[in-house]
């Protein structure tokens, strides 16, 4: 079977500036966490898809070869065109916001090639290598190596901060699979949502205030997942009482990292209707 992969790599200009992994909550501290079992290694030569196709990606117009590079899911029966991972968007997000050179490769999961379960052996996304032949697996180790790697602009999310939103998208999970309307699984999702707007009222826009941090590159994508499968699935949206809510995904949305990085809404739906349906 014919292994389909393509290499995309994304010209930035100067100044502008996905099986999944589990979710976690997203945050950054001064030192890094301890490496736990999720977290993965891999020291390796350089491995190049054969067949896959190539599209140039720089910092600035100028630049030449690449260094980074980041395997992540390409869409349900579209190989060449990115998927709706979050995790992986996670760490695409966190690579734009911080004006980072990357490549990326698309990895069609339901085909998966020799070479990348040869960097990622339990065959998940994201999988990134920060030019030292190191592939490092699971978004929240990889998000911390790029801030400790690149430090400008901070992403770093206070501690105090850590966990707001962290349960948000294992209700949305629960509640979107759910086939039962009184188990419960809705109320659960609401109590979350209400609690990021209690947040979002005393501390917003973002969670850490005025600018940007890891959290929410990590909540973006979550929220991204919820407003598109509930909506199509369920006919469910966000209250609209939960105004700070609807203010906080609207400017996520609408980030330029963002309209880089999102899914189109037709692969994630795709992605989570065999999920729904089983």
């Amino acid at each position: 079977m014919r292994c389909h992969v393509c290499i995309v790599q994304i010209t930035l200009p100067r100044g502008s500036r996905m099986s999944y992994g589990h979710p976690s909550p997203a945050s950054f501290s001064p030192s890094p966490p301890p490496i736990n079992s999720d977290s993965v290694f891999f020291s390796s030569p350089t491995v190049r898809p054969e067949g896959g196709k190539n599209i140039s990606s720089a910092r600035s117009a100028g630049s030449s070869a690449m260094a980074v590079e980041l395997s992540v899911k390409a869409a349900v029966g579209q190989p060449d065109t990115l998927g709706d991972c979050p995790f992986s968007q996670r760490v695409l997000l966190t690579l734009e916001e911080k004006k980072v050179a990357y490549e990326m490769k698309l990895v069609d999961l339901k085909d998966k090639p020799e070479w990348f379960l040869r960097i990622s052996p339990e065959g998940k996304v994201p999988v990134f290598n920060g030019g030292d032949g190191k592939w490092i697996a699971d978004s929240d180790v990889i998000t911390q190596v790029i801030e400790e790697k690149y430090p400008t602009p901070s992403l770093v999310t206070p501690p105090e901060y850590a966990s707001v939103g962290s349960k948000i998208f294992s209700s949305f999970v629960t509640f979107v699979k759910s086939k039962d309307p009184n188990d419960g699984s809705e109320n659960a999702l609401l109590n979350e949502l209400q609690a990021l707007e209690e947040h979002l009222k005393a501390h917003g826009p973002f969670i850490n205030g005025q600018n940007v941090s890891a959290v929410d590159l990590s909540l973006a994508p979550k929220l991204f997942h919820l407003q598109v499968a509930l909506e199509h699935f369920k006919g469910w949206k966000i209250p609209e009482n939960l105004t700070n809510v609807h203010a906080y995904t609207k400017a996520l949305f609408s980030r330029e990292s963002f309209e880089k990085t999102k899914p189109a809404k037709e692969h994630l739906i795709a992605g989570w209707e065999p999920k729904v349906n089983a």
